[in-house]
């Protein structure tokens, strides 16, 4: 169940996507986005700060302080900006998310018959 009527502000992307990026040195980087997305999608939950995301970390056994610590550097940050800025400029992102499958722009607000071209898309290259 979507929260969208809750939600009262947007969430950091860049911490989000910085957290992804810390949790995939541990295995757990499609963890930590299904804990996003249900935080945030389904809860309304704010998740504008490095302990907002720590609080989703945490269950997932990624270490606390070295979790806060990374997302209170730069690291990643000039990476992940310039990526982000990269499909930004694409004439198919029209808005936030928007996920990058196989080189191509899939935006969330395509709906459900997006969501199945991507799925199908997906499936054909999972056999």
């Amino acid at each position: 169940d979507f929260a969208f009527y809750d939600m009262t502000n947007g969430p950091h992307s860049i911490h989000g996507h910085r957290a992804v990026r810390f949790a995939s040195r541990y295995g757990k980087d499609h963890d930590m986005l299904e804990a996003i997305y249900r935080s945030f999608y389904e809860r309304a939950e704010c998740l504008w700060t490095p302990h907002d995301l720590a609080r989703l970390a945490a269950p997932l056994g990624l270490p606390h302080d070295d979790f806060v610590a990374y997302l209170a550097s730069d690291a990643d940050f000039a990476d992940i900006f310039a990526l982000t800025e990269r499909y930004r400029s694409d004439p198919g992102v029209t808005g936030m998310p928007f996920h990058v499958v196989d080189g191509a722009v899939f935006r969330s607000e395509n709906g459900l018959d997006g969501w199945r071209t991507l799925f199908d898309r997906a499936r054909v290259y999972s056999v």
